[in-house]
């Protein structure tokens, strides 16, 4: 309690930092006082406990920072997000992906990010629903490459053939914005990709242009790992 309350009150950086390391050091024993400060009306001070909460990894904490996710202050709301992230488990899973539906982009990217940072293949078909929601002008196309860069990330077979249809699609609106797109389904592809997928990056690399310059990266990826010794 009173190193919190020092550290609220502190006036430079150095301080802060040395009272934030005292309490990450005293572990789950300072989490109740902790969880409680995240009550406090001050954005910053709330903020500053979810980093410390981050560090120690609590997950007896998780209900407890979960509120946060809805505070009136998005640094808090993101700083909440990378505190779950940290902490991990099937639970956080399913808070992030609550969130893949929020009206603020920017938290929105902060969830998708770190879905993709948990590796949890519960959250491929939650993230390929982001990537296909009818969009025709791609108004969301910031926030769907990011999506597609998760699931390339997490890496689950199971989603090369939705990613092989945007690949493959054409469009007649926005072409620009749709073959951003299709360039980030194809990065996608070859961070996933096995030999069911070779077909279908050299036939698509035939097309030129920035999509045959995506498929040609993609193959070098998969034959490289291919080639990878054991």
């Amino acid at each position: 309690g009173p190193a919190i309350q020092m550290l609220n009150g502190a006036n430079n950086i150095h301080s802060r930092k040395a009272l934030a390391t005292a309490l990450i050091r005293i572990g789950r024993p300072a989490v109740p006082s902790l969880t409680a400060s995240l009550k406090d009306h001050r954005w910053y001070v709330v903020r500053g406990m979810l980093t410390i909460l981050g560090e120690i990894r609590c997950t007896e904490c998780i209900r407890e920072v979960r509120s946060s996710i809805h505070h009136d202050d998005e640094r808090v709301r993101k700083e909440a997000i990378r505190c779950l992230t940290k902490i991990g488990g099937p639970m956080v899973t399913e808070i992030l992906v609550e969130l893949l539906t929020d009206k603020n982009p920017s938290v929105q990217k902060q969830a998708i990010f770190s879905l993709g940072i948990l590796k949890d293949e519960r959250a491929v078909d939650p993230l390929m629903d982001v990537i296909n929601r009818r969009d025709i002008f791609l108004k969301t196309l910031a926030i769907k490459k990011e999506a597609l860069q998760a699931v390339g990330i997490i890496g689950a077979k199971r989603a090369l053939p939705q990613l092989m249809k945007i690949a493959g699609k054409r469009r007649l609106f926005a072409k620009r914005r749709w073959e951003e797109l299709k360039v980030g389904a194809i990065g996608a592809i070859g961070r996933i990709g096995d030999e069911t997928s070779v077909d279908f990056l050299r036939k698509m690399g035939t097309r030129g242009g920035p999509v045959g310059e995506a498929c040609n990266h993609a193959l070098h990826s998969i034959n490289g790992r291919d080639n990878q010794p054991g």
